[in-house]
């Protein structure tokens, strides 16, 4: 609903043991605050289904609390690509380069599904298989990083995006989200857009 208001195609919504994920045709320099609405209106619309299920069905109040919060808790994991794991990294794109950023989020991820997974109280079926999918998840982030990363890049020289604040940077893969960039490379300086536009019409 979000998305559609604030006018950004959906490509599709997927439903998995552990909740949906929907997948929006959004630059990935799109402004981090339009992202952080997206996805905290996730558990925010949970919230409300909770609160609807209450009043349609009173009797079942129990069960429905039980499933409620141990999907909205699961959920604010901060293990990508669970909400919680984008919002852990719309926070570290703050602090760090975004190629980075996904580095950290990625082995992050593996080592909190990973306590997660041997803290588990019941290894049931659908408790397996949510590891097991979410593995599959980070894994295939993780190998797609670089093609993620020339994608950041490319839109930046395709596209004439306003960003307020500017740095300095030693290297092609230390580009920041919603900043410009000077680039310093063997002691020559380089505008963004001409290090960009020498980059891509080179290769």
């Amino acid at each position: 609903m979000v998305a559609f208001f604030c006018k950004i195609p959906i490509k599709e919504i997927l439903l998995y043991p552990f909740g949906g994920i929907s997948k929006f045709d959004m630059d990935l320099n799109a402004p981090s605050f339009l992202e952080f609405v997206l996805l905290i209106m996730g558990p925010i619309f949970q919230c409300f289904g909770y609160f609807f299920l209450i009043f349609c069905f009173p009797e079942k109040m129990d069960f429905i609390r039980t499933y409620h919060l141990s999907i909205f808790f699961f959920n604010l994991l901060p293990i990508y690509p669970l909400d919680g794991g984008k919002l852990f990294l719309l926070f570290l794109e703050k602090i760090f380069p975004y190629r980075l950023s996904f580095f950290i989020v990625l082995f992050c991820s593996y080592a909190l599904l990973g306590i997660w997974f041997f803290f588990c109280s019941s290894y049931l079926l659908n408790t397996i298989g949510i590891f097991l999918l979410l593995l599959f998840f980070i894994t295939r982030e993780y190998q797609r990083i670089d093609i993620f990363y020339q994608k950041f890049l490319l839109e930046r020289y395709l596209k004439n995006y306003s960003f307020s604040s500017c740095f300095l940077i030693n290297h092609e893969n230390s580009f920041y989200r919603g900043k410009r960039h000077l680039l310093r490379l063997q002691n020559e300086y380089y505008l963004e857009k001409d290090f960009l536009k020498k980059k891509y019409k080179n290769d």
